[in-house]
């Protein structure tokens, strides 16, 4: 089971919905189970997500948020709270998930992620990789 997190609000949940449907139609053969870390998202934005795993018979997993989670955080600026949602997402998965792959919601997967998956970072507690830009 290939485990993919990703954190939204409402703002960016249909960038979210185009970054899982790309993922799924680039990796048919993966199992995968998708955990959306969510901060206010609509009722329609939360079924149009349900919607795309279902039909592809993927797993979605929902964890709200509480914005108030954050209240002692620095205020973000230009950037939403729900950016601070990663620094949450180890207390909050299940001790069963030891990998994950976390994704922003703005990126577009164009080819199979089973090679990344399989990567050994067992010494290492994360990996990342440069942004582009």
């Amino acid at each position: 089971m290939i485990h993919i997190v990703m954190a939204t609000d409402d703002n960016f949940c249909q960038h979210a919905g185009i970054a899982i449907l790309s993922l799924i139609r680039h990796n048919i053969r993966n199992n995968i189970s998708f955990h959306i870390f969510e901060m206010n998202v609509s009722s329609k934005n939360i079924e149009n997500l349900k919607q795309i795993c279902t039909q592809h018979e993927k797993e979605l997993l929902l964890y709200p948020i509480s914005k108030e989670l954050f209240d002692k955080f620095p205020n973000p600026g230009d950037f939403s709270y729900a950016t601070y949602i990663r620094i949450v997402i180890p207390q909050i998965l299940p001790l069963s998930i030891k990998k994950v792959l976390y994704l922003d919601c703005d990126v577009i997967i164009n080819g199979d992620i089973l090679a990344l998956w399989e990567t050994d970072i067992e010494k290492y507690a994360l990996a990342g990789v440069e942004d582009s830009s």
